[in-house]
């Protein structure tokens, strides 16, 4: 009889954290852990930002440029799940379920308002930055 598992994801910038647990024994167990990729390391100059690498694009371009990103990740990491939940059930294990760790949801804005407002939340980064290094130096 299979050792049934559940997945547990949070995505990150260009890859993802995969985590399976188990309960064996009546303990719970880390089965897997790995790290998925959710980009082609040969794209990766722009895919793993892609509003970055939108910024200065034409409006045209650049929606182009994040759709390209998002339709990549999306495929990558359809198979790289694949993947792991058929090398887990190689093992004998039977993935039962999957949560996927999610932080604040964005805005439903179009790629133009977001790439609007981009520049500003990178500054304000910067700012923030500045401001707690001085605050250490005084």
């Amino acid at each position: 009889m299979a050792v049934s598992l559940a997945f547990g994801l949070k995505a990150h910038s260009g890859w993802a954290a995969l985590v399976a647990v188990a309960e064996e024994r009546g303990a719970l167990t880390v089965a897997a852990r790995r790290r998925l990729e959710l980009i082609d390391p040969a794209d990766a100059h722009w895919s793993k930002q892609p509003y970055h690498a939108a910024e200065g694009l034409d409006p045209d371009e650049a929606r182009d440029v994040v759709a390209r990103g998002i339709a990549a990740a999306r495929q990558i990491a359809a198979r790289e799940l694949r993947a792991a939940v058929e090398e887990l059930q190689n093992e004998g294990r039977k993935v039962a379920a999957c949560a996927v760790l999610l932080g604040a949801p964005m805005p439903a804005w179009s790629v133009d308002e977001i790439l609007a407002v981009h520049f500003r939340w990178g500054k304000d980064q910067k700012e923030a930055a500045l401001a707690a290094w001085l605050a250490l130096r005084s």
